[in-house]
């Protein structure tokens, strides 16, 4: 059998297509089509045969989308995993979407002595870059094509530590303040080649117009995990967070200022709603604040104020067009287990509308079950899981019953609401039971099995080859009908 993707990279389909072209009287020195430019019919085509030609277990490269990565399994069927996070960015040079690579690499120990290097360690994602010198990746600099932002802390680091991590989507920085003699006024110097400006607490950068990348809101929070107001302001070129620290503030706290390109999934995050009374934060329709990509569940009683955290969770699930899903579960890994107070996690059907914007605050009353008051009559769509014995760092997985996988959308977006069953259940909480997940890795997995669509019949129908992509089109039909690339 022919390994068809080294025939494919030596320039089989190529060849054929020029062969082709000449043969309708078209340019013989058209530019190879990118995968992305070809018809639906051809790209249809190519991954049916990059599919046939698989092993058990192998990614298919050319169902890959910028959140979800295709398998084949046996038997015709196909797992998918959809992220709620973009995963995969595209490739410019042949337009396949490809893995973001976060690794750190180092250049080469020859150029570490040149005095007039730029950087020591970067990491290259492929959608942005970071550079930076050892030891000192604090003061990093965000590359986004030919742009970039270079940060150079100003602030006194005593009684402060900064980690730097870099993200699918951008980097995290997490600034701990040990104690109240840390300095509270962050500083930090940018040196850009794009435009920037500030848009409320955000930082907005842009080319004559065009975004490029952005400095998120800023968040605090103290050890216990009551947030904690922050002031932004932009002087010239001078970017300060002043943090009001209360004075009942708990040590340490944590700063997260982000960096990102802004591929995070607005439609996925956590929804707050507080107040000193239980039933009136609880029954509200709308919450106080929202965080798109935050993923916090549950509630907790502090200093006299309850606090209500339910989370949106939507996945992009378009591409399952058409097909039969036999199973699925939903993955999530605990950050952070701060529930005290033990309780269970529900996964019910979110009614908000997830094509028409992002994370909203009247998202919060938004799930089948809702009433104005009193105890939550809910429709789980996956067995519950309990916190009892959960972990910083494990994995928890909702698997989707009958009736879970009947709300899988295979026209648009799947959307579900994880609330605590203490909430459900009108219970006001005695202290902390809530649970924060990482929010980059969260994906629901879909074991399904594709309708198979059926090929021309008659051959003779083809359009006049005049363009390269008329003739990719019809290679990836021939691909296809004949089976070319296995013979």
């Amino acid at each position: 059998m022919r390994n068809w993707k080294a025939w494919l990279g030596a320039g089989g389909v190529s060849s054929l297509v020029a062969g082709m072209i000449l043969l309708g009287g078209g340019d013989p020195e058209v530019a190879p089509v990118k995968f992305n430019e070809m018809s639906k019919v051809a790209q249809d085509s190519v991954a049916r045969a990059e599919y046939k030609s698989a092993e058990v277990g192998e990614s298919i490269m050319a169902m890959r989308t910028k959140n979800m990565d295709v398998v084949k399994r046996k038997n015709g069927k196909r797992e998918a995993k959809i992220y709620s996070q973009d995963r995969h960015y595209l490739d410019s040079a042949d337009g396949y979407y490809k893995e973001k690579n976060l690794s750190v690499k180092e250049i080469h120990a020859d150029a570490k002595d040149n005095p007039e290097r730029l950087f020591d360690k970067y990491v290259d994602a492929g959608s942005y870059k970071i550079t930076w010198f050892s030891g000192n990746k604090k003061d990093f600099t965000f590359h986004k094509d030919d742009h970039s932002v270079e940060y150079t802390t100003l602030h006194n680091t005593t009684d402060i530590t900064t980690v730097i991590e870099q993200q699918y989507n951008g980097v995290k920085e997490t600034i701990t303040l040990h104690n109240a003699a840390a300095d509270t006024i962050l500083k930090w110097l940018i040196t850009s080649n794009a435009n920037y400006q500030q848009e409320g607490n955000a930082i907005i950068f842009d080319d004559s117009g065009g975004y490029l990348f952005h400095i998120e809101e800023p968040t605090a929070f103290d050890f216990t995990g009551v947030s904690i107001p922050i002031t932004v302001s932009l002087a010239g070129d001078t970017l300060s967070y002043e943090v009001h620290v209360p004075l009942n503030a708990v040590y340490p706290i944590e700063v997260d200022p982000v960096t990102t390109i802004g591929e995070s999934n607005p439609d996925t995050g956590v929804m707050e709603r507080s107040n000193a009374t239980y039933t009136t934060a609880r029954n509200a329709t709308t919450s106080q604040t929202v965080s798109a990509g935050g993923s916090t569940i549950g509630q907790r009683g502090l200093a006299g104020t309850e606090y209500i955290f339910r989370q949106a969770l939507t996945f992009d699930t378009s591409s399952l067009a058409g097909s039969l899903i036999d199973a699925a579960e939903i993955k999530m890994v605990v950050q952070v287990d701060d529930s005290d107070t033990e309780f269970n996690l529900q996964l019910v059907e979110g009614t908000y509308d997830a094509s028409g914007g992002d994370l909203a605050t009247s998202w919060y009353n938004d799930f089948v079950g809702w009433v104005s008051s009193g105890a939550y009559s809910l429709t789980d769509l996956a067995p519950e899981i309990t916190t009892v014995g959960i972990s910083n760092g494990d994995t928890l997985l909702f698997t989707l019953n009958g009736t879970g996988l009947t709300k899988i959308s295979t026209s648009g977006f799947s959307k579900f609401m994880i609330i605590s069953d203490e909430d459900a259940a009108s219970s006001a909480p005695s202290n902390s039971e809530f649970v924060v997940f990482e929010p980059t890795t969260q994906y629901i997995r879909v074991w399904y099995s594709p309708v198979e669509v059926k090929g021309p019949t008659n051959l003779l129908t083809f359009p006049a080859l005049s363009t390269a992509a008329n003739a990719y089109s019809i290679v990836g039909l021939l691909i296809s009908f004949f089976g070319i690339l296995n013979s």
